[in-house]
């Protein structure tokens, strides 16, 4: 169990799905996330590593990356399984920065990885590419100004017949104060398998003067339904 541990730390330092955002930066500003979960219970706890950046290049295109990795580690910390894909992004407005309503669109391409037998030190990589549609808004509540934002995509992947629709929102508080909650909500849909959903109740620790840790507890439900620790940080530059 230590060794699962320790393997966990180091994904953190090492490496959020694409954070789902109906914003753009501002040209010249960016953001950095990266962070781990862990997952279980199970004989070999699952673990996933996440690294998102995003940039303002113009006032009205922003570019990102997306890194993803996925597998099982055994008490010997074999890797049994790994999964994962790298993507890049832009992201454009739909409408004026006047409005209180905010829509975008996203455009991405990249690879997905996989290998489910490592004794064959057999890769696939498949391309692949991905559609985003974002609206978010601005509130006010009695502990403060607010956020929610929600994300629908189509991804398309090599080698599938059928598109993956996925569902990203989220909803949480931009008061300032040094601890703040932050509730986000995920859904698969891989052609005619279940849906599968996650729901990762947040705390978000520091004042958001450029750095802040998120601490967080997800529970999968779905044909993998599980309980995860999520740790992560996000750097705004």
């Amino acid at each position: 169990m230590p060794r699962i541990l320790v393997f966990f730390l180091l994904c953190l330092l090492a490496a959020q799905s694409a954070q789902a955002s109906a914003w753009l930066r501002e040209k010249g500003s960016g953001f950095v996330s990266t962070a781990g979960v862990l997952r279980g219970p199970s004989s070999a706890p699952q673990y996933e590593t996440r690294i998102y950046a995003d940039y303002g290049v113009l006032g009205h295109l922003t570019l990102g990356i997306d890194l993803n990795q996925k597998g099982a580690v055994s008490e010997s910390s074999q890797v049994s399984m790994l999964s994962g894909h790298a993507r890049i992004f832009m992201r454009l407005p739909f409408t004026p920065d006047a409005w209180r309503m905010r829509y975008t669109l996203e455009l991405g391409t990249g690879i997905y990885v996989r290998d489910t037998n490592l004794h064959t030190e057999k890769i696939e990589r498949l391309r692949m590419h991905t559609v985003a549609l974002a609206l978010g808004r601005g509130f006010d509540s009695p502990w403060g100004p607010g956020w929610l934002t929600a994300q629908t995509t189509v991804e398309r992947r090599e080698a599938l017949a059928d598109p993956i629709y996925k569902l990203d929102a989220s909803i949480g508080l931009s008061n300032k104060r040094l601890f703040r909650p932050l509730l986000k909500v995920a859904a698969t849909r891989v052609a005619d398998d279940p849906v599968s959903w996650s729901l990762t109740p947040t705390i978000l620790i520091g004042s958001g003067k450029k750095a802040t840790w998120a601490a967080g507890l997800e529970r999968t439900f779905g044909p993998n339904a599980s309980v995860g620790l999520e740790l992560g940080f996000w750097r705004e530059f």
